[in-house]
């Protein structure tokens, strides 16, 4: 469950860069207002889920490649997140369908894009590597381009639906970035494949913690 990065600036942020875009075109009604300061907290909120990734995926010594999206993420991550989200803001079933889609062409440009900055034999959280900011800004980048493609689809739906009444808040609770995405990695963390410096790591823990006990029982019966 990779794409993101918590070091990379707002301003360098494709998905900023598109708000700013579609300012240029958006008349200045209250619902454009509205959609540009959602995009704007999405693309900012976004990058604050990269120490999550890190302390719930890859402390934990889960190894995500590009097929994670196809083996996990798509069908117990992303699907019931938009139905989430759609039952907590009350959107329509149109909603729901437009938005899958284009969070799965998201997802097959950033496969056909981005597969070049991970080869076969290494993982999105190796150690002392950079995988993981690189794939995010990939992903970004990719995520932009298609954001755009659908800009005044995206446009219609968010001002109709997301916009009107008290729908819009969810997207910019702490509940969403810091409790059910979060959570999500984690369910995800039950389930994915252990590095072997994971697994040494646990054994010599597991070994030290051993021999610490066997030590002091032994000093106690010398005492006695």
């Amino acid at each position: 469950m990779p794409f993101f990065n918590s070091r990379s600036p707002a301003s360098a942020n494709p998905l900023s860069l598109l708000v700013s875009l579609a300012l240029l075109f958006l008349p200045l009604t209250y619902a454009a207002s509205c959609a540009s300061v959602l995009l704007t907290t999405v693309a900012t909120r976004w990058d604050s889920l990269g120490s999550a990734y890190q302390t719930e995926i890859c402390a934990r010594g889960c190894r995500p490649v590009i097929s994670t999206w196809e083996e996990w993420t798509h069908q117990y991550a992303f699907i019931p997140l938009i139905d989430l989200m759609a039952r907590e803001m009350s959107l329509s079933d149109k909603f729901q369908t437009t938005f899958t889609r284009i969070g799965e062409e998201i997802a097959k440009a950033t496969e056909r894009e981005c597969s070049g900055i991970l080869p076969a034999d290494e993982h999105l959280c190796m150690t002392g590597s950079n995988k993981l900011d690189q794939w995010n800004g990939c992903f970004k980048r990719q995520a932009a381009k298609v954001a755009t493609s659908n800009m005044f689809t995206m446009f219609r739906l968010v001002s109709g639906e997301i916009c009107k009444g008290d729908a819009y808040k969810y997207l910019s609770e702490d509940k969403l970035w810091k409790e059910v995405l979060p959570q999500y990695m984690k369910k995800y963390a039950d389930t994915c494949q252990y590095s072997n410096e994971h697994k040494k790591d646990t054994i010599e823990t597991n070994d030290h913690v051993a021999s610490q006990l066997k030590s002091e029982t032994q000093k106690r019966k010398d005492e006695l």
